[in-house]
């Protein structure tokens, strides 16, 4: 059984951490840069056994991919596993890199793509069990999500194409709670184009059904046409569809598990209609010392806005002005309920790491932007449930965004 799965750079940072099991905390990534990373010119063995706890990992350039286990574990399972997930990220993001044709990942491409890489690992393993699944499925997936940033060639049309697909869609993120009325939730996630090009970003959107089994809910999913252009809309083989015209469906839907996605959809839109914007840099101090200032300009008030931004490994908070801010391993996350307007942090962190700061502080950092929103989507699209009870509504809508961060 899997515990956690981790990618880290050579020098500690936490890239993706899916942890499965309780048995494990955050720190974990900190014994493995402690006993593997920083002596790996004397190990040669990918398995290595401390107490109760083993590490399973595989280096590909300057990343290792890591599974650790707490319980009886077939190894051979396990390592087969991380070959495989190593062969399918490096075929898949290496079709971002033209002209290169044994071209190593580097720690950002692994940065730009970590919705991607959690929504392989949702597939790929079920509460810390490998699942044995197909490519296809798999392919289904990667159909979906956004690796790569849209051409301008690309051909957009309002006029957007409706599959209807012959199995079931899969679930892009997983509540973690599941109420025991029906509920409809909308996740989108966002991701903004490279190079500091924020006029266009790139949506993927999911609707998810919480109910209990063989319950029928008819409803009403709406697309304005007027904020943003849909790409694709991909309905589950369990919809029927009762009426269409250019901007709703009419949808009757027979659920067969507790959490099923309904309908997905790709769409794009422009950065000024994003309900949050942020700006910021990181800048040294001293040699140990570094700040964090960031600029919010929110069109909305937020309850429990998140932000996660990176830091190094060892890190001491000696100031923050505003909010409140935690941190685990090489990532800081900073909380706040956010007002209507602009909002201004300055953090400054104390580095106890042995990473030179400077050197650090020159490489790209992201900001991970999490919160939710009661009946509001970037998109504008939204749902509308016609059972005469009413007991099938949206309670909440989460949205995700992606930020880049350059200095």
């Amino acid at each position: 059984m899997i515990s956690a799965v981790l990618i880290l750079n050579s020098t500690g940072d936490v890239l993706i951490s899916k942890i499965y099991r309780e048995d494990v905390k955050n720190e974990i990534s900190s014994i493995f840069y402690d006993k593997i990373i920083k002596n790996e010119r004397f190990l040669k063995n990918p398995f290595l056994t401390i107490g109760s706890t083993t590490f399973i990992h595989i280096r590909e350039g300057d990343l290792y991919y890591v599974v650790i286990s707490r319980h009886n574990a077939d190894s051979s399972v396990i390592l087969q596993f991380l070959l495989n997930l190593t062969k399918l990220i490096n075929n898949l993001l290496n079709t971002n890199v033209t002209g290169k044709e044994e071209y190593n990942l580097k720690d950002v491409d692994i940065k730009n793509n970590f919705l991607l890489i959690y929504g392989l690992l949702n597939q790929l393993i079920d509460q810390g069990y490998v699942r044995n699944i197909g490519t296809e499925s798999i392919n289904m997936l990667l159909e979906l999500l956004p690796v790569k940033d849209i051409s301008e060639e690309d051909k957009i049309s309002n006029d957007f194409n409706i599959t209807k697909e012959s199995y079931h869609l899969n679930i892009i993120n997983k509540p973690e709670t599941i109420t025991e009325n029906h509920e409809l939730r909308i996740n989108e996630f966002v991701k903004l184009k490279k190079h500091n090009d924020y006029s266009q970003v790139d949506i993927v959107g999911e609707l998810l059904l919480l109910s209990k089994p063989n319950n029928s809910i008819d409803f009403e999913f709406q697309i304005p046409q007027d904020t943003n252009t849909l790409e694709l809309l991909r309905l589950s083989s369990n919809c029927t569809i009762r009426s269409k015209t250019r901007d709703t469906l009419k949808i009757l839907y027979v659920s067969e598990n507790d959490i099923e996605s309904v309908l997905n959809y790709k769409s794009n839109s422009s950065y000024r209609n994003l309900p949050v914007h942020i700006d910021g840099k990181y800048k040294q101090l001293s040699n140990d010392k570094f700040e964090i200032t960031l600029l919010i300009n929110s069109n909305i008030d937020i309850n429990q806005f998140n932000i996660e931004m990176d830091v190094p490994n060892d890190t001491e908070i000696l100031k923050c002005d505003n909010g409140m801010v935690t941190h685990a391993d090489n990532i800081l996350i900073w909380e706040k309920n956010l007002k209507k307007g602009k909002t201004s942090i300055n953090i400054i962190i104390k580095s106890k790491s042995s990473v030179k700061l400077s050197s650090w502080i020159s490489k790209e950092k992201k900001l991970r932007v999490f919160f939710d929103t009661i009946n509001d989507t970037i998109t504008k699209c939204s749902v509308i449930s016609f059972n005469d009870d009413n007991a099938c509504k949206v309670k909440s809508i989460y949205s995700f965004f992606d930020y880049d961060l350059t200095i």
